[in-house]
């Protein structure tokens, strides 16, 4: 019995000798995962007294809380590492970055901040790089930042939720490339530009916020997709702008049950033969056609309508006073405005963005802070018969860093008065060109017009004459009712034909349209075809060309010949096409539309060239062929 309990014994202290060494080897290892909680400020003993002191000595999941009895604690802190930061008291506990740097700087995943006031830095919360997961900004207070509150680039998942952010003297939150974060339950306001703004983020929920008093947009969506946007509640001049040159930044959102000043913010994607109309606090229309907005009072908001790669879009008998933004109308085509009230907003019509064949016609747009009517990157639009008085600028024409180009652009018969500027035109380059302002009434405008840009046409042909501009001091010795010497308009332009009284005269359609140009020819050679017709009021015309093999085509007349148009085009294939074209004054008064056929041969083959040659040494011949085949189906 006694050699069995000493041979158990020395088995136990065998073991023992064993596990002992291990289990001090493993307690002996450096400790690379959380301590637990780490403390800054108050009295405890061995409490840091900066907070930057205890962030380089935690480890990933460890915690950092930081008491108010030591605050404002003066820092700019690099994060480093995945930790949580937490205030006792958010009032009360604050870092201050005294008004130079970012107050605090992230550079790690699933970095938490919570309970905290930071203020005085160039942005609060900063983002350094790219490419971070998981991180909170909870509960805190930022405000008193030269750039934004907090600025993030391609962050995933992230939650700024239930803050207060406010008198930044950019952005309340600027999220660049983000995709699923969430930013809800937050208070932005105050901040001189947007609340909040997403350039080219994805799926990001923004929801729950009260966004107010901000000098820009409350939401503004830039380039952006599949964002979600619900149950926002906005103060007066804020509300939702969408910027972008793709169908799919203006159509993919899910925007629902916001509002503005208690009105519902409307927003409709991909509709077709909408009718609009009563009270709303703002209306977003994208990538919508054949719809009708009318008889709708909006007022005190960013945008009170705003259209974004639409078409055949009527917009009449609306009033809108009192915005940032009247109406703005990007990346669309063949929208009529007619008949509205636009006033006391700080821009009243703002075309930008390639918009094409827009008709801002017999409206009155009066007392607007800015400029009643902007045009930016726009073309083939016409601006008729419209009031534009008592603005800082009536018209402004003009470019930006991404927009450039104002191309054919018609202004016709407007009363353009008591405005600073009537009309301003400021071009950067070459490829703003050709627009045409004849039969405008400038009255009593403290500067009558200002053109940087050259190529515009300020008159039609003579003797149908310019503009009436109450500041002419020229003479009339002919009595022909166009003054004898140039208005003369800074920079580079001038009004050959300047009008000594406003014209009058009633608008009359343009003449029968004809075609003239080759019946027969080669595939892939140039031909030429002149379109014939006049206008009885010198006015420019908008042509329509359907060339039969799928291209269209259209461009405007130059302003000082009756044979108003000849254009080349080029058949790829052989064939029998038929070309469509019809032109339309700025006042939609149109020709017929006149049709030719055009037989198009192989580009090779000896017996077709043979009769090529033959129609060209007997133009006779070719005349009565053509002839005939232009007064009968015979082919």
């Amino acid at each position: 019995m006694k050699k069995k309990c000493l041979a158990v014994g020395i088995i136990l202290l065998f073991v023992g000798t064993c596990i002992i060494p291990a289990t001090a080897q493993d307690t002996e290892k450096p400790l690379t995962t959380s301590r637990g909680w780490l403390y800054v400020g108050g009295s405890g003993p061995g409490n840091y007294t900066r907070i930057q002191d205890a962030i380089n000595n935690s480890y990933n999941g460890d915690t950092i809380y930081i008491y108010n009895e030591s605050s404002p604690y003066y820092e700019h802190l690099w994060i480093q590492k995945s930790i949580t930061l937490i205030g006792e008291e958010k009032n009360s506990t604050i870092i201050d970055g005294n008004g130079i740097d970012h107050v605090l700087s992230l550079d790690a995943n699933a970095v938490n901040i919570k309970n905290l006031t930071i203020r005085n830095g160039r942005h609060g919360v900063y983002f350094l790089h790219t490419m971070y997961y998981n991180c909170s900004i909870v509960n805190t207070i930022i405000t008193q930042c030269s750039i934004s509150g907090i600025s993030a680039r391609s962050t995933f998942n992230t939650v700024i939720s239930k803050n207060l952010i406010t008198n930044t003297m950019y952005y309340g939150i600027y999220l660049t490339q983000c995709n699923n974060d969430n930013v809800s339950e937050n208070r932005i306001e105050n901040n001189s530009y947007d609340g909040i703004r997403c350039s080219s983020c994805s799926s990001v929920l923004l929801q729950r916020n009260i966004i107010g008093k901000n000098n820009g947009s409350g939401i503004f969506l830039d380039g952006s997709i599949f964002m979600n946007i619900t149950g926002n509640v906005f103060g007066p001049r804020n509300g939702i702008t969408i910027r972008g040159g793709y169908p799919e930044h203006w159509n993919t959102h899910s925007i629902h049950n916001n509002s503005i000043s208690g009105k519902p913010i409307t927003y409709y994607q991909n509709c077709f033969d909408l009718d609009l109309s009563g009270e709303s606090g703002q209306i977003i229309l994208a990538n919508c056609s054949s719809c009708r907005l009318h008889h709708l009072n909006i007022s005190e908001v960013e945008n009170g309508i705003q259209i974004g790669c639409c078409q055949n879009i009527v917009i009449t008998e609306n009033s809108l006073k009192n915005n940032t933004f009247g109406i703005r109308i990007d990346t669309s085509m063949d929208i009529l405005f007619f008949h509205n009230t636009i006033t006391q907003n700080k821009y009243g019509v703002f075309l930008v963005e390639y918009d094409m064949n827009i008709t801002i016609q017999n409206n009155t747009l009066c007392h607007n802070k800015d400029t009643a009517l902007v045009v930016i990157a726009a073309q083939y639009n016409r601006i008729v018969s419209n009031t534009i008085s008592d603005n800082d600028r009536g018209i402004y024409f003009g470019e930006t860093m991404m927009y450039r180009g104002e191309i054919d652009n018609v202004i016709v018969d407007n009363l353009i008065s008591n405005n600073r500027y009537g009309i301003y035109c400021v071009y950067s380059d070459a490829m703003s060109k050709n627009n045409h302002f004849y039969h405008n009434r400038i009255i009593n405008n403290t500067y009558s017009a200002y053109d940087e840009f050259e190529k515009d046409v300020w008159n039609s042909r003579y003797p149908y004459g310019g503009n009436y501009w109450s500041d002419y001091t020229g003479v009339d010795a002919n009595q022909d009712g166009v003054g004898d010497s140039p208005y003369e308009i800074p920079m580079y332009n001038q009004d050959k034909y300047p009008l000594m009284s406003p014209y009058t005269t009633e608008n009359l359609p343009p003449t029968t349209l004809q075609i003239k140009g080759p019946i027969f020819r080669r595939a892939e050679v140039p031909l030429n075809y002149s379109y014939l017709t006049s206008d009885p009021n010198g006015d420019c015309l908008f042509y329509y060309i359907d060339w039969g093999d799928g291209v269209v085509e259209q461009c405007i007349s130059p302003y000082d010949v009756e044979m108003n148009l000849t254009l080349s085009h080029t058949w790829k294939k052989q064939g029998i096409y038929t070309i469509l074209v019809t032109a339309e004054d700025p006042f939609g008064e149109k020709t017929n539309t006149e049709t030719m056929k055009i037989y198009i041969l192989p580009k090779k083959g000896a017996l077709f060239s043979l009769f090529l040659t033959f129609l060209e040494r007997f133009p006779v011949v070719n005349q009565l062929l053509e002839w005939i085949l232009s007064h009968g189906d015979i082919i």
